[in-house]
């Protein structure tokens, strides 16, 4: 009986932790600037508090130095659009 019991939760955990990474790969829960500027928030914002604007405005300083992806996403969100 604990046996199955053991089992059992153990799949349980194994589909959560699996569902998680599944999640994480995905880029689930980030936006499309975070998950296209990954790289270059980590190089050139990496001191700049999230929220309110800042690492975008950041980014927005840097935008020579930015990737292609990096460049339409933040054109392509928010109020980037001003951006072009």
């Amino acid at each position: 009986m604990i046996t199955k019991r053991i089992a059992i939760f153990a799949a349980a955990a194994t589909a959560v932790l699996f569902a998680a990474d599944i999640a994480s790969a995905q880029g689930m829960g980030r936006g499309p600037v975070a998950n296209a500027c990954a790289r270059e928030i980590a190089r050139y914002c990496a001191d700049i508090p999230h929220g309110g604007g800042a690492v975008r405005a950041c980014l927005e300083d840097h935008s020579r130095r930015l990737s292609g992806h990096c460049r339409a996403a933040l054109r392509g969100t928010g109020y980037g659009q001003r951006w072009r």
